[in-house]
């Protein structure tokens, strides 16, 4: 048998109770089609470009991405990016960005 750990879930967790929160409480879909669109935008158009998330020292996951991309491309060249005053990837992981 597998055995894991309580929390391996615990992502998807808190993700579909932000998703709850956020769009589906309240709301009324017409149809199928309907909720499938608005879940497809939710998590496309909002979740994934544009909601601030706590994990990622509250950056939206483009944000993330293209400050992770200059800090990468800064290291890779060997010098500090003038954006930031560090360039220590592991700044990211602790959710401290610093501009």
């Amino acid at each position: 048998p597998k055995y894991t750990k309580c929390t391996d879930n615990a992502h998807m967790e808190s993700f579909f109770l932000t998703l709850k929160a956020e769009l589906i409480r309240g709301a009324n879909f017409q149809s199928g089609e309907d909720l499938k669109y608005a879940l497809g935008r939710y998590i496309n158009d909002f979740y994934n470009r544009t909601r601030l998330h706590s994990g990622i020292g509250y950056c939206s996951p483009m944000e993330y991405e293209r400050i992770a991309h200059e800090i990468h491309v800064s290291v890779l060249s060997g010098a500090r990016s003038p954006n930031f005053r560090s360039s220590n990837p592991d700044e990211l992981k602790e959710g401290t960005i610093r501009y």
